[in-house]
């Protein structure tokens, strides 16, 4: 029940395409390159499995903008460590994941590397779910994650709920405040010939926690623009499909 795993590997990729077809100088960036590695170890035992992976990632010419507007090829660092637990017994499964990775950037060679705005240390999340008599399920998920790192230029956040202007509470390590959420989803399964489908209502957020974090603004990210998450979410849906006899 014991698998060691390892990778390494080189990737040339096109920068993003609206940087190429909408900027004077994105015809002229070169291809942005990644390299790195990586290994684990999986584990399975009964109703149980785990995975446990370690990679490191370095990056260059991507396509940064400096303070003027003008586009650079900057440099990017990434590495991290990565679980992943699974249990499924009876009507009761589900899997439990915590990482712990970090993301940095930099415009110039010999500059010191700043953390992404995406930066978030610690993230963990928890699924489960069981099955109930009568075709009916539930299901619970919780979120929790660090804080988002500072870029040290907005002090605040705009809540598009509020229509206000809050401001942003840093935490002395330089980062927003941590995030966590639970969601709920209770579900009733619909089985009848071909047809299946399932009927449910999805409860997101239920503890209406809502922090400050990142808004992608498009082409240009110079300035970064913070927002709030969404409150408690209701959502009522069904889906389902069909098909013949094979």
């Amino acid at each position: 029940g014991l698998e060691l795993v390892g990778h390494a590997g080189l990737n040339h990729q096109a920068p993003p395409m609206e940087l190429l077809a909408a900027w004077p100088d994105g015809r002229y960036l070169d291809l942005e390159r990644s390299y790195g590695g990586g290994g684990g170890v999986r584990w399975t035992g009964g109703a149980l499995s785990a995975e446990l992976d370690g990679y490191w990632r370095r990056m260059d010419h991507l396509a940064v903008f400096e303070d003027d507007g003008s586009l650079v090829e900057g440099q990017g660092l990434a590495y991290g460590v990565e679980s992943l637990i699974r249990f499924s017994r009876g009507p009761v499964s589900g899997w439990t994941t915590a990482s712990w990775t970090r993301s940095f950037r930099r415009d110039e060679p010999g500059q010191a590397f700043s953390p992404h705005i995406y930066d978030q240390p610690l993230y963990a999340l928890a699924v489960v779910a069981v099955d109930l008599p009568g075709q009916w399920s539930f299901a619970a998920r919780g979120r929790a994650g660090s804080g988002y790192a500072w870029n040290r230029d907005d002090e605040t956040a705009y809540d598009l709920l509020t229509m206000n202007e809050e401001p942003l509470v840093i935490s002395p390590q330089g980062r927003l405040q941590p995030y966590r959420a639970l969601d709920l989803k209770v579900a009733w399964a619909l089985e009848a010939r071909s047809v299946t489908g399932e009927l449910y209502l999805d409860v997101q957020n239920v503890t209406n926690r809502r922090v400050a974090e990142p808004v992608i603004t498009g082409v240009d990210d110079r300035d970064t623009l913070y927002g709030y998450g969404l409150p408690v979410l209701p959502v009522f849906g069904f889906k389902g499909g069909w098909g013949g006899a094979g």
